[in-house]
């Protein structure tokens, strides 16, 4: 969640997961390596969230909805206005964009013929 990320908090990250025996090696991870009882028993660091970044990711989230909805539609402008260009299929559910990837045409600027 780095400051040029579209859910920016300053400097933060978010790992999800859904398998609970990894959730908790992460965890450990995050916590020095400090695994149960307080044994250093694996590579770490520290993933604490300070209080400054977790009220900014709080307030961030007032106005997330709409920073998505404004960057969709600014991608179906790209779709729209490069019609030959190829686009990265999206994944299902929602997306927000930080960039938009696209492949140009084999000559995308070759439209006319330039006299002198």
């Amino acid at each position: 969640m780095h400051v040029t990320k579209t859910f920016s908090t300053s400097e933060a990250g978010l790992i999800y997961c859904a398998d609970l025996s990894v959730v908790d090696t992460l965890r450990a991870m995050g916590n020095f390596g400090f695994d149960r009882p307080r044994t250093a028993s694996m590579p770490g660091l520290n993933s604490k969230l300070s209080e400054i970044a977790a009220l900014l990711a709080l307030r961030k989230l007032r106005g997330f909805d709409e920073v998505v909805r404004h960057r969709l539609h600014l991608v179906q402008i790209y779709h729209d206005l490069l019609p030959k260009w190829t686009f990265q299929r999206r994944a299902h559910g929602s997306d927000a964009y930080q960039f938009v990837s696209v492949l140009p045409p084999k000559n995308p600027f070759r439209t006319a013929r330039v006299f002198s």
